[in-house]
């Protein structure tokens, strides 16, 4: 549905109307983090970091996981 009203949208210079609104602001949900989730968060950017649990966890979830 965004995809629709996102295309209507750029192909008119009028301004949104409240049914267009009505589509779109449900589809966006503000995340609110705390510092610690902001540095794990931004951590994830950091992809040259070995991530030993995230490996094993890798692992474990292919090893239950194969035909």
């Amino acid at each position: 549905m965004a995809t629709n009203a996102a295309s209507r949208r750029n192909e008119s210079t009028e301004p949104l109307s409240d049914e267009h609104i009505g589509q779109l602001v449900p589809e966006v949900e503000p995340i609110i983090l705390t510092a610690r989730d902001w540095e794990a968060f931004l951590a994830l950017d950091d992809v040259d970091r070995p991530r030993p649990r995230l490996d094993a966890a890798v692992q474990r979830y292919r090893n239950r996981h194969q035909p």
